[in-house]
């Protein structure tokens, strides 16, 4: 099982300060969604890279458990799904209309959704 190593820096002391550690399993099991979206939110926040993130997040997946792709792909297509939206800000116009397509492919058959397994 693999842990986190949880921290936190102090401004007055200018130190990391440890706050012990948690396995995986113990967080996925306690948290819910809109906990999820803000760890996704924050984590995707903090860097410039999300294309590279998600391929490897993608992969490690995939070599991780043998039926689990299925599961994640169904986890995403309805996480994309969600962002059809009216954007007031330009710059997730193109999420949007992505979203929209995916949507719309969904509805009519020609993306192939997962069944469960």
């Amino acid at each position: 099982m693999s842990k986190i190593v949880l921290q936190h820096y102090d401004y007055d002391t200018k130190q990391t300060i440890s706050d012990g550690e948690v396995d995986t399993h113990t967080i996925a099991k306690a948290i819910n969604p809109e906990q999820m979206a803000e760890i996704i939110r924050d984590w995707l926040n903090s860097t410039n890279s999300a294309a590279l993130r998600g391929e490897l997040v993608g992969k490690k997946i995939a070599e991780s458990h043998r039926t689990l792709q299925g599961l994640f792909y169904t986890f995403l297509l309805a996480a994309v799904v969600q962002l059809v939206c009216d954007y007031p800000d330009d710059r997730n116009q193109r999420a949007s209309e992505g979203a929209a397509i995916i949507k719309r492919m969904l509805a009519d058959g020609s993306l192939p959704k997962q069944p469960y397994i």
